[in-house]
């Protein structure tokens, strides 16, 4: 589930970035006006970037958190479970 979510933060990142270029690509403005806007796109870009990576990492550590749990919990139902020695 987590990964469907990156993937789509991913994806939305993506298409973001394509449509800022191909509204450059046609937008009548001057060059400083385009570098101005390139570097406060640019900076939302880089802002959204973060995000999306400290949160890809925060719920790979919550997921790996919960398995080590399991496993735990596995290992110590293993331990507790009555053998079957004959």
């Amino acid at each position: 589930m987590a990964n469907n979510k990156s993937s789509g933060a991913l994806i939305t990142l993506l298409v973001g970035v394509a449509g800022f270029v191909a509204g450059l690509l046609v937008a009548p403005k001057s060059g400083k006006d385009t570098r101005d806007d390139l570097m406060k796109d640019g900076k939302k870009v880089a802002d959204t970037a973060k995000e999306t990576v400290e949160t890809v990492k925060a719920k790979t550590a919550e997921v790996k958190a919960r398995s080590q749990q399991a496993v735990e919990s596995a290992k110590d139902g293993f331990k507790k479970a009555p053998s079957k020695k004959k």
